[in-house]
């Protein structure tokens, strides 16, 4: 966490106490002594009514204001109206005739809140408010995680690029034996991969620093490399081509790649820090080398972590799929589930990292030894389809997790509170045998990195890192006009589409990826990256620059202030693609005017728009210089479902 960040945080909690002096904490199920039901019951009845209710991904404030509803309690949600933290956090709630005072202790539970209960009313009222002293405790944590997982990346990818040096010149003999040794570390030796990179990274000091400094948000582009390398990249394409086919499927290699790989860019692709959809690769899968050939895009081998499971497992495959001649389908048929096991085997070993709870500890009741079987009913089915349907099909792991809920609380009759997040990594799966319950839900934790406990008929789960993954939600009072734009207009304005860009990974995964209306129109994550660096210099422009840039003569560098121009030289290092070496005369004022001009181009039948921004040297001759730097958006507007 930055120490902006820790500085707002550290406001928001002082406001947030501020607000909540009056109301007497009674029920703090943090502590570990969460009261039962009938303790409750004894201070204020009316918590004795069975409540029967069920919400799916919904924000707690919409779930109190309905149990307000349903049971004439008065229920607020966060210390005041703009406590967005606790307000919007989402929740999946399906109970049948279970007490209000289980309910309330089951939600305080799984989302780590605490109940308030103003007294001096009567009836009293109740509050659900964020723990700010857990808060503190686990943001403490978390920074300590933080650096120590950048500190093992730093130093597994240092190892690597040691290990690569020292097998770059392997003879026969060494290459025998690392086939059998370390399969990955073979196919860098034999396909010359390992003296490439060795090659690179020796001459170009300024890569092995980048790579090695774990930061995923920025690399260096390798347009003009060491005299020998593009023959050398050649060589190795042509290695590592048969093999990438069998992984990748890749187009056969031009005839002409030898003279292509004379004027070609060699791009660093980096693995960013860890994040959702790369949960099961952590740490073993850091990035790759590729080269842009004119037929399209090519591996010249991947940078992994030597020494991981998954890394060796995948290399056997690779070398044992190419032996038997098996191709793209036929490796994934065959080894996938191999690969995957490994992948999962090298999760648990990084766990450290990511999971702020720790496995918990049941303890044993009869109940958990019945034999239970979940079953995949026609109405789920359905169910599960509307809701992908309804969703654009934006939102198919959530919908999954949910479902898998579902199952259980059919099987079971369990009641089920749980957290809620878009973003889930595992599946179920339930296949048709009978299991002891216990069995049931171990499977059902393990596969989505979940804790569960069960108290009488209530099952609660909780993501094991949910306290990382709350750091990825954004106020609903963002996404709201957001989506009212493009209902108005159908389409996204570049100040609000640059917005909503420079957004972290996570939080555009967990907010506007899963997101019906704007997951289709922010396009995907090659792509966000590319213009995030350019998104951040664009909202520091007043509406006189932005103007100006839109205008013929477009908007001058040199007008910029200190400010605005560190985040116009930091557009050319960020992200993964637009960093070319020759990016330097863009930042050189003293060789003459520098230009950046963009455009606002729609389709004919005005169904989408593209905008372009273009940064150009002017030539002393008054005439634009032929070299330019392009930034292109995705189509960031679509035309409105019809009926809708």
């Amino acid at each position: 966490m930055t120490r902006v960040r820790l500085y707002m945080l550290v406001i928001v909690m002082l406001s947030c106490m501020n607000a909540c002096v009056a109301d007497k904490v009674t029920v703090d199920p943090n502590a570990g002594l969460a009261p039962t039901s009938a303790e409750v019951g004894k201070t204020d009845p009316r918590l004795a009514q069975k409540v029967t209710y069920e919400a799916w991904h919904t924000p707690t404030k919409t779930i109190l204001a309905d149990l307000s509803k349903k049971t004439g309690v008065t229920f607020h949600t966060g210390y005041n109206l703009n406590d967005w933290r606790v307000r919007d956090r989402k929740m999946n709630i399906r109970v049948k005739g279970v007490s209000l005072a289980q309910l309330m202790n089951s939600i305080a539970r799984v989302m780590k809140f605490k109940w308030s209960i103003n007294d001096k009313k009567q009836p009293p009222t109740y509050r659900l408010l964020m723990d700010y002293r857990l808060l503190a405790k686990l943001q403490a944590e978390a920074s300590k995680r933080e650096n120590e997982l950048k500190s093992e990346e730093t130093r597994r990818r240092t190892e690597l690029l040691d290990t690569l040096a020292k097998v770059a010149d392997a003879s026969g003999s060494e290459l025998a034996a690392l086939k059998e040794s370390n399969p990955y570390l073979y196919i860098c030796a034999e396909t010359g991969f390992a003296k490439l990179m060795t090659t690179i990274f020796t001459e170009r000091p300024a890569y092995r620093e980048t790579f090695t400094g774990a930061d995923g948000n920025s690399s260096p582009g390798m347009k003009y490399l060491p005299p020998e390398t593009p023959q050398l990249c050649a060589s190795v394409l042509h290695k590592v081509s048969p093999l990438d086919k069998v992984w990748c499927d890749r187009q056969q290699l031009p005839d002409d790649l030898g003279q292509q790989t004379q004027t070609c860019s060699v791009i660093m692709e980096m693995t960013p820090s860890p994040y959702e959809y790369s949960l099961r690769q952590q740490l073993s899968d850091f990035g790759n080398i590729g080269t842009v050939v004119s037929t399209g895009y090519h591996k010249m081998g991947w940078l992994k972590d030597a020494n991981a499971k998954s890394t060796q497992t995948w290399a056997r495959a690779i070398l044992a799929a190419q032996d038997q001649g098996i191709g793209n389908k036929g490796y994934y048929s065959q080894f996938a589930n191999d690969v995957d096991n490994a992948e999962k085997q090298d999760a648990e070993e990084i766990e450290y990292y990511f999971m702020f709870d720790p496995v918990a500890e049941q303890a044993d009741e009869p109940d958990l030894h019945r034999i239970t079987r979940l079953k995949v009913t026609d109405e789920i089915k359905k169910v599960q389809e509307e809701q992908l349907k309804a969703s654009g099909y934006q939102a198919a792991q959530r919908i999954s997790f949910q479902t898998d809920l579902r199952l259980i609380a059919d099987a079971t009759a369990l009641n089920i509170v749980s957290d809620s997040f878009a973003v889930v990594v595992g599946d179920l799966s339930p296949g048709s045998k009978n299991e002891e319950l216990r069995d049931v839900l171990d499977t059902f934790a393990d596969s989505f990195g979940c804790n569960w406990e069960k108290h009488g008929s209530m099952l609660e789960v909780r993501r094991r890192d949910w306290f990382r993954r709350r750091s990825s939600q954004i106020p609903d009072g963002w996404i709201e006009p957001w989506r009212e734009e493009v209902d108005r207009t159908d389409t996204l304005a570049a100040d609000t589409y640059f917005r909503i860009a420079v957004l972290e990974d996570d939080q555009l995964e967990e907010n506007i990826c899963t997101d019906k209306v704007l997951g289709p129109m922010i396009g995907d994550s090659f792509q966000r990256k590319n213009i995030k660096g350019f998104g951040r210099f664009f909202l520091q422009l007043t509406s006189d620059q932005r103007s100006q840039l839109y205008s013929k003569q477009g908007l001058e560098p040199s007008t910029l202030s200190a400010d605005q121009w560190h985040y116009y030289a930091d557009m050319f290092t960020y992200g993964r693609r637009f960093s070319p070496a020759h990016t330097d005369q863009y930042l050189d004022l003293t060789q003459g005017p520098i230009t950046i001009a963009g455009e606002r181009t729609t389709s004919e039948d005005s169904s989408y728009a593209n905008y372009s921004f273009k940064v150009t040297r002017i030539s002393p001759d008054g005439k634009p210089h032929q070299d330019h730097w392009d930034m292109v958006l995705p189509v960031i507007a679509h035309p409105k479902e019809k009926g809708k």
